[in-house]
Formats: C-alpha cells, sequence, structure tokens
C-alpha cells in the first residue's frame, strides 16, 4: 500500500464507472482497492496518466489513483475492452498475473480510430 498518498475517496467519475465495470464480485471501490494488487504500468503503455493502479482479480477491474483521489477504473471484462486504454490494461494485467484477459475480446466491439 502506498503512504506517501493516503486516499481521500474516490471520485464522482469512479463512483459512476465502477458500478458499470466491476464484477458482481466487486463489494465496492474501497475494497476492491485495498485487495487489489498493484499494477506496474511500462511507461509506454497507452493508459492515462495515474500514480498508482491495482488490479482486484474478484472484480475483474483495475483501479486508478493520481495523488489522493482513485480517479478511474477499467473492466476487464470482454464487453468493456473497446479501446486502445482498455486493451493496454488488460494486456498489462495478463503479462503480470498470468491471466487471459486479451484472449476474450471481440473484436466487433473495439472502436476504430
Amino acid at each position: 500500500m502506498s503512504t506517501r498518498y493516503p486516499v481521500r475517496r474516490p471520485s464522482d467519475h469512479l463512483d459512476e464507472r465502477f458500478r458499470v465495470r466491476a464484477s458482481s464480485e466487486a463489494v465496492s471501490v474501497a475494497t476492491a482497492w485495498e485487495r487489489g494488487l498493484r499494477l506496474e504500468v511500462p511507461a509506454e503503455a497507452p493508459i492515462p496518466r495515474h500514480d498508482e493502479a491495482r488490479y482486484d482479480a474478484r472484480g475483474d477491474v483495475v483501479i486508478f489513483r493520481r495523488e489522493q483521489t482513485l480517479t478511474t477504473c477499467y473492466g476487464l471484462r470482454p464487453e468493456y475492452l473497446t479501446d486502445i486504454h482498455g486493451v493496454a490494461t488488460a494486456a498489462t494485467v495478463d503479462e503480470q498475473f498470468g491471466t487471459a484477459y486479451c484472449a476474450a475480446i471481440n473484436p466487433r466491439n473495439l472502436e476504430t480510430l
């Protein structure tokens, strides 16, 4: 756990997104954050700026923190992997934790650039 930036609370944006993107195993943002495993995101990954990311396997979600605020999350189920940010997040989780989220991506769901 990071002690440098004690977490205040989730942003309104995260509260909204978490309810939609996290699986039914996710109880709350706070619980998912506390039980989440730190995700080391490569600097070149096309993922929005953040100070820390945590992967909650039970909720199939990655939560991002910037300074003292939990800012957003990416759901890792196929229906939420629709853009480069979500795919990059899923690929990072797959690489670090041996999951297979990217294998379940439906190409029809991907946004075109």
